[in-house]
């Protein structure tokens, strides 16, 4: 009798195995069905990240140390965040007021520049959270980045995903 019970044990294993195995695999197809209906859930490989990260009270001689086609890295982890598109360079203004008329006034001020780096990086994306290799992009973060030549922070002032061009 001991026999019979251990050989509707053994069996009994074997059936739960079997129907743990069957359970994952209509799990996973149906997973898998779900993000290929839903593209704009979750996806990657085929989308680029647009992004701005734009710097002010620079000084001037920064202005041609960050060029078209520089990488760009995340200062602390060193991480590689995208490829520099486009940098714009334009003079750094303060509101002051006029002593005279006591009028609010835009003023340059000399020595200082903007900056606004435009940056290419594919993407990844679920939702609207932003992923590029496991760091975070959104607008209005604050981001310490570097090229070979410098070090400069600036806020991420817009982000557009696209599809990845070749």
């Amino acid at each position: 009798m001991a026999t019979s019970q251990n050989k509707k044990f053994h069996h009994f294993n074997v059936f739960d195995f079997l129907l743990i195995v069957l359970v994952v695999i209509v799990i996973t197809v149906t997973a898998v069905n779900f993000i290929r209906s839903n593209p704009n859930k979750i996806s990657g490989g085929n989308k680029q990240a647009i992004y701005d990260i734009t710097t002010s009270a620079l000084p001037e001689a920064l202005s041609d140390q960050i060029k078209q086609g520089d990488f760009i890295y995340d200062t602390e982890s060193g991480q590689l965040l995208g490829t520099v598109t486009n940098v714009l360079s334009s003079p750094y203004s303060i509101y002051g007021i006029n002593e005279q008329t006591q009028e609010s006034v835009l003023t340059e001020v000399d020595g200082k520049i903007f900056l606004k780096i435009t940056i290419t990086s594919p993407v990844w994306y679920r939702d609207d959270l932003y992923d590029i290799d496991g760091y975070r992009i959104s607008v209005g973060k604050t981001m310490s980045v570097r090229t070979n030549n410098v070090v400069v922070s600036g806020e991420c002032s817009s982000l557009t995903i696209t599809e990845k061009t070749n």
